[in-house]
């Protein structure tokens, strides 16, 4: 799991049958997706998830806790929240047992990963990290 402490630079919301999504770009330069919002999206438990995730080396190492706004009460807080950095993305996906998604997303989870790719692709680089190391960040991924 990382340790350094990642802030966000740019947060980017898309839409994936029908439900909003965002992926952050963190001050590393990487892409991150909160784990609880893919967990839960594919009806799965996310605190079994997010436990299978710090068990397993190769993902915790993709991993990262990142303080964003989260709905509280009434209100909003801020704390950090389990995120997986996108290369993570398809090997966390591929550990799933099948089985275990709801029937209906059983396509989603297979094609999140290229829906994914393709969609941070085409985003315009961040004004607040231009450069070409932030757009070969975004395509590799």
């Amino acid at each position: 799991m990382a340790t350094e402490q990642l802030e966000i630079l740019r947060e980017f919301p898309f839409e994936f049958y029908g439900e909003t999504y965002r992926a952050y770009l963190g001050t590393d330069r990487n892409l991150y997706l909160r784990v609880a919002d893919i967990s839960e999206s594919m009806g799965l438990d996310y605190p079994g998830q997010l436990r299978r995730i710090k068990n397993s080396l190769p993902l915790s190492r993709k991993l990262s806790y990142i303080e964003v706004d989260t709905p509280y009460q009434n209100g909003i807080r801020r704390r950090a929240v389990a995120h997986m950095n996108i290369e993570g993305l398809t090997y966390w996906l591929a550990t799933i047992d099948t089985s275990r998604v709801k029937s209906d997303l059983l396509i989603i989870t297979m094609c999140c990963d290229i829906f994914l790719r393709k969609c941070l692709a085409i985003l315009p680089p961040s004004p607040a990290v231009s450069g070409s190391s932030t757009r070969m960040a975004m395509s590799e991924s």
